[in-house]
């Protein structure tokens, strides 16, 4: 697929679109909550998030899109300070239609870490 800019330096492969600053919530593949962060960019391959700059980012993580309801399973590709870049592993799906508990829990409105895991105070 081409890229969406012909500068020669943009190697994104879909056209991004500007999210106005959507809130997310980042969390390791056993639904481990990581932190809050922001999703800046948005395209149908990936985003582009800002965390605080002293959090490690693991290879690969998700991403719960609060605005949307949406977890999608993603895989680092940059990091530059308080900013990444993510390409989809799997398409984003409603978070509800999920099984895992641990999963859901990152859309209720109040959660906690506790040694199993991301469970609801609500």
């Amino acid at each position: 697929m081409a890229n969406s800019r012909t500068d020669g330096n943009e190697r994104r492969n879909a056209p991004r679109r500007c999210t106005r600053l959507r809130p997310a919530r980042i969390a390791d593949l056993d639904d481990h909550f990581l932190c809050d962060g922001i999703v800046r960019d948005l395209s149908a391959t990936g985003a582009r998030i800002a965390v605080r700059a002293e959090i490690r980012l693991p290879a690969r993580f998700q991403i719960y899109f609060e605005t949307d309801g949406l977890l999608a399973q993603v895989r680092l590709a940059w990091r530059r300070g308080n900013e990444a870049g993510v390409s989809f592993v799997s398409p984003p799906t409603g978070i509800q239609a999920l099984t895992r508990q641990s999963a859901r829990a990152l859309a209720r409105s109040h959660y906690a870490l506790t040694p199993g895991g991301l469970r609801s105070k609500g």
